[in-house]
Order: structure tokens, then C-alpha cells, then sequence
């Protein structure tokens, strides 16, 4: 039976290593039925046929069988190489004394090190993932469909998806679901921390009508560097807030909180003040007596209050009035109320404002059956040790 067929075998010098010609093999050296030639192999083998059906080598052994469905073809037509494992088994690739890479005979590739890939080259046609350079600086991992031009769910699949950017983990989902950014680890569907010593961390939120993301577009949600929770509104408008898919409360561009779908700056609460007052009692000589004054403010709405403990050198002269209100009145029309009292009984009297500014008008005192203005040491009664009297008035302030 031939093995090796030729038009002419030629002796190269006597060496004993045959040269083929008529177009099977010109130059060096080939082993055939040797298992050790070793360095008798030379460094070429060329297979060539003239068929448009392409050219095979087909490498078989005992275990395989040697029909046209067994071992392993290199096949070479219309310009495409084909490398076919017929056996139901695996192929494996090795470099530097290891196998690098196996693709198993259920078309699972295992692959020991890494990919890397170094040409600018896109697929064009099929489906599937695709891992390509898309340009000298992007490296990219898509799904596409590019026979019907249609992007296809990519699904990642571990027990924690980490993701950097250089070289620095910037996102990690974790076990559970939770997305954590800035951290490894973190409580809740979504954490967000900021490691960086005195550095505050914001949520930035913006679109078409703030503009492009910025510190200064948009809104902010997070903390400052001292630590203070921010909701933060940067643009000239308003920052709402709603219950129940309804406006519950709306701050305004301009100050101030409206509520219900108010959004009237008329109508807006503006502000509200806690403080304290001297209050000044024309014709009343507070002595070793003490009074206090203290008031709260909500929106343009004043509430004031004072309280006199009289003192052993506390007196009243003529008619009394009160002046060195916190605010100015709005209307010349407000009415306070006072209470008096000594060691054996209390009355009651009041004061009003004729007119805009900072006082009231003389204090009157109910006193058997009759009003009377404070005017006297008796009125209501002798003002001294162990005497009270206690104000309250509320008003519009201008």
C-alpha cells in the first residue's frame, strides 16, 4: 500500500531526507511514521489542493478511527480555516508547557489567564455577546442582534457584580441586591459613601430644564462636609413635597412653605422667630422688681407676653402705658390682656393701640364694677413686694 505517492523522490546529498517535487513538497524535512524524529522535522509542511471544495488534514489514532467523521480535521475553504474535533471530546490549546485554553465538547471555552484584545475589529454580522475595541481607547462588552439590527438583554450572573474604573472599585451589587458605591459593603437597597476626609457627597439630579450635571444645576441630596443631611434645590424654583401622589407642602424659589397646591407667595408662611423683649412701663419705676418679656413670631402673626414681679422699691406714678414692642403693628387696632395680682387677690384689665408703631395705649383695670387707667400707687392696688402683672397680646406686624 503507497503512503507517500510523487512524480519524483530525490536524496538531498545522501542525507535521507527525501524531496518531494511535482507541487508536494520542495524544501526540508518531513517525518512520517516516526513518534520521536525529533529535530528531523523540518520547519514547513504545506498541504495544497487544487479542489474548490478546499483542502483537509486529517490527524487520527487508533482511538478515533480514521473515517471521515472521526479525529481532527484542519480544513481550509473559500478562504475560511476550519480546526473540527469529529470526537465527542474536548480541545485543548496550550502554551509555555500549559494548556491555556479548552473548549469542551458541549462548546464551553475555559480559559486559564485572560483575554485581551488588541484590534480595532467589530463584528458584523450574528448574534450574541461581542467583546471588541471599539476605538484605540474603548474596550467594549455588548449584546446585539446585527442581522435584524436589535440590542439583546445582557445577563450577569455571580455572587457579587464589582466594577472598577482605574483600577479602583467604584460599584459592588452584592449578594443580597444592595448596590453600594464608594464602599465594599453597605446597609439598604442603595448606599452611597464618600471616603475622602472634609469632602462633602451629593446625588446630583438634573435634566433638559436644569441643564447638564453640575454642582450648581439641578439638586443635591446627600451631605455636607460637616456631615448635615442636604435636599438641596440649585435652580430659581420651587422644591415640593407630596403625599399620596398629592402636594402636600411646596417651598418656594423665593422662601417660604405654602401647603395643599397653594403656590400664592401671599400665602406663603415666611417665617417663624422665638426671642425676648424689654418691655417699658411709662410711669412705672421697676425698682428692685424684675420683668421679662418673651414673644414668638409665625409668619407676620406676633404673639408677646411679659411678666413684672414687683420688688420692696417697685411704684407706679400716673397713667401707664407699654411700649418697646419686639415689632411694629400692621393695624392700629390690637388689644392686650392683663392679669395683676397680690398676696390676696387678682384683676384684670387691657391696653390697646390707636395707632401703628411699638406701643399701647394707657392700661385699664376692671376694678369694682369700674374701669380705671393704673394712674395711682392704689390701682389696682399699692405696687410693691409680692405683686404681680402679666401681658399677652397677639398682632399683625407690618
Amino acid at each position: 500500500m503507497s503512503r507517500i505517492r510523487a512524480n519524483t523522490i530525490t536524496d538531498m546529498a545522501g542525507t535521507g531526507k527525501p524531496s518531494f517535487t511535482n507541487g508536494l513538497y520542495s524544501a526540508g524535512d518531513v517525518g512520517i511514521g516516526d513518534n520521536a524524529p525529533s529535530s528531523d522535522y523540518g520547519t514547513n509542511l504545506s498541504v495544497h489542493s487544487t479542489a474548490t471544495d478546499g483542502a483537509r488534514l486529517k490527524i487520527s489514532d487508533g482511538t478515533t478511527g480514521k473515517g471521515n467523521l472521526d479525529g481532527l480535521d484542519i480544513i481550509s475553504t473559500g478562504g475560511v480555516a476550519y480546526f473540527i474535533n469529529r470526537e465527542t471530546a474536548d480541545m485543548s490549546f496550550s502554551a509555555g508547557a500549559g494548556e491555556k485554553l479548552r473548549i469542551t465538547s458541549g462548546g464551553l471555552i475555559d480559559i486559564s489567564g485572560g483575554v485581551q484584545i488588541s484590534e480595532n475589529v467589530t463584528p458584523t454580522t450574528g448574534s450574541g455577546v461581542e467583546i471588541f475595541k471599539a476605538s484605540s481607547t474603548v474596550g467594549q462588552i455588548q449584546v446585539f442582534n446585527r442581522d435584524s439590527s436589535a440590542w439583546m438583554d445582557l445577563a450577569l450572573k455571580g455572587k457579587e457584580q464589582i466594577f472598577y474604573t482605574a483600577g479602583t472599585e467604584r460599584v459592588r451589587i452584592d449578594s443580597s441586591g444592595n448596590v453600594v458605591i464608594g464602599a465594599t459593603s453597605g446597609q439598604g437597597l442603595f448606599s452611597v459613601h464618600q471616603s475622602t476626609s472634609a469632602t462633602s457627597n451629593y446625588i446630583n439630579i438634573t435634566n433638559n430644564a436644569t441643564g447638564t450635571p453640575s454642582w450648581s444645576n439641578g439638586m443635591l441630596l446627600g451631605n455636607n462636609t460637616a456631615g448635615d443631611a442636604l435636599c438641596w434645590q440649585n435652580e430659581n424654583l420651587s422644591l415640593v413635597f407630596g403625599t399620596n401622589n398629592i402636594e402636600r407642602m411646596r417651598i418656594l424659589s423665593g422662601g417660604g412653605l405654602t401647603f395643599n397646591g397653594d403656590t400664592a407667595a401671599a400665602n406663603a408662611l415666611d417665617d417663624y422667630e422665638e426671642g425676648t423683649w424689654t418691655p417699658t412701663l411709662t410711669n412705672v419705676t421697676i425698682g428692685n422688681g424684675t420683668i421679662t418679656g418673651q414673644y414668638t413670631k409665625i409668619g407676620n402673626i406676633i404673639h408677646v407676653t411679659f411678666r413684672l414681679e414687683g420688688g420692696s422699691t417697685t411704684t407706679s406714678s400716673s397713667m401707664t402705658g407699654i411700649s418697646g414692642l419686639p415689632f411694629t403693628n400692621a393695624l392700629a387696632s390690637n388689644t392686650g390682656y392683663l392679669s395683676a395680682s397680690n398676696t390676696s387677690n387678682n384683676w384684670f384689665g387691657y391696653t390697646q393701640q390707636y395707632s401703628t408703631g411699638t406701643i399701647t395705649n394707657y392700661i385699664q383695670w376692671v376694678t369694682g364694677g369700674s374701669i380705671q387707667d393704673i394712674g395711682n400707687t392704689n390701682i389696682p392696688f399699692t405696687w410693691g413686694a409680692s405683686t404681680f402683672m402679666r401681658f399677652n397680646m397677639t398682632y399683625r406686624v407690618a
